[in-house]
């Protein structure tokens, strides 16, 4: 039998329900303290019963573990095959790159992953890190949705990686991308949007970084391309678009045959 959705708020009512686990459909497991790394690497080992859960979400938040905790971590993913639906609240901790690893391997195992959000805010996320999780995204083959928060970290131009890594999730239709405070420039946001081709709604927040002009309008030529976009917002504050800039980006949204909700926000 499958049950519906069930939340737990602490560590031992989770331990307490592990002959059910494999019963559960949809998870949430938001521990509300700081627990120690023995948990976190028992938590791992019982997620391998999860194997029928279709959604997922564990909130991760500002509890540091070590190495074999993300170990732990990526093994108990990994044995999560039907997820379809998986929420990763990583934010306000330091990922070094064998720890961003052992979080996106679990990926590969995943192949009916339609939607994916990911907080990874304040993690000291650098261009090593960032072309590991390009990697892991790109072969999410079955993505339709994408939230991934990776605001104020050290990823600078590098973000072009992620836009590419993208091109393969040909299904993906939703996308909302927080980039802010990341000294992202010119070349970084030029080449981070490809051609997605069933793109329907875009949500990009850009907020203070080193955005010109020029960066401006290499954005607003990709925006152009997506045809089926409805819902465009682009919040480049705190950039030096200009006027000129601001002006493109406008003027090619407008043009957009199927576009009913557009915001641009810069100064």
């Amino acid at each position: 039998m499958i049950l519906e959705e069930q939340k737990f708020y602490s560590f031992e009512n989770f331990i307490s329900q592990k002959e059910m686990l494999s019963h559960f459909s949809c998870l949430s497991l938001c521990f509300d303290y700081f627990f120690e790394n023995e948990e976190f690497v028992e938590l791992g080992q019982h997620l391998k019963k999860c194997r029928n859960a279709k959604k997922l979400t564990i909130d991760l938040s500002q509890k540091p573990f070590s190495q074999d905790g993300y170990q732990s971590l990526q093994q108990g993913l990994s044995y999560c095959i039907n997820l379809e639906n998986l929420v990763l609240f990583l934010n306000c901790r330091q990922i070094q790159i064998l720890n961003a690893c052992c979080i996106f391997e679990s990926f590969e195992s995943i192949k009916n992953l339609t939607n994916l959000t990911l907080n990874l805010s304040r993690t000291q996320f650098n261009g090593e890190c960032i072309a590991i999780l390009s990697k892991s995204l790109a072969i999410c083959l079955s993505l339709v949705s994408l939230n991934l928060d990776l605001s104020q970290n050290y990823i600078g131009d590098s973000v072009s990686q992620i836009g590419n890594s993208l091109i393969k999730c040909t299904q993906l239709e939703y996308a909302r991308i927080w980039l802010d405070n990341n000294s992202i420039g010119d070349d970084g946001i030029s080449n981070f949007l490809e051609k997605y081709t069933k793109i329907k709604a875009l949500l990009l927040y850009l907020t203070n970084n080193r955005i010109q002009y020029l960066g401006a309008s290499s954005l607003s030529k990709n925006i152009s391309q997506y045809k089926r976009l409805t819902v465009l917002v682009v919040n480049l504050y705190k950039n030096q678009i200009g006027k000129f800039g601001e002006t493109e980006i406008k003027r090619r949204a407008y043009k957009l045959p199927r576009l009913v909700n557009s915001t641009l926000q810069h100064y």
